[in-house]
């Protein structure tokens, strides 16, 4: 009998438990790596929306400026800017927007602004002068 004993391979059950473990935290480990990748992924589409909106919304302005005393406008859903005090007004589902212009010039600002995938504000600024002829 004893020798039938040591004649059987076999892996005991510490050995299949120990291996079990090992490769739930190497799982564990390339799940978090995963979800924190498709977390930057979609905060990378999130900004990118965001600056097509700006940008769009920089190719709604006149082409001679806004003749307006006011610098601080908004654009609806419409294409219509809007004077604005200290709101923003939200055009799309997420994002909300506000253009200022720097007094006596034909420079305005593009703001656009969101609640990012981690929760966090997030913001885009970008700067746009309009030649004047």
């Amino acid at each position: 009998m004893r020798n039938f004993m040591r004649s059987q391979k076999g892996d005991t059950i510490v050995e299949v438990l120990i291996a079990t473990a090992v490769v739930s935290i190497v799982l564990t480990g390339a799940l978090a790596i995963s979800n924190n990748s498709l977390k930057l992924i979609r905060a990378s589409q999130e900004r990118s929306e965001a600056q097509a909106y700006a940008q769009s919304l920089i190719e709604l302005l006149p082409p001679t400026g806004l003749q307006a005393d006011t610098t601080q406008f908004c654009m609806d859903s419409a294409g219509t800017l809007k004077t604005i005090g200290n709101s923003a007004c939200i055009q799309q589902e997420r994002y909300s927007n506000k253009i200022t212009r720097e007094a006596n010039s034909n420079v305005y600002t593009v703001e656009i602004a969101w609640d990012g995938v981690t929760g966090n504000p997030e913001t885009l600024r970008i700067v746009y002068r309009i030649k004047t002829v």
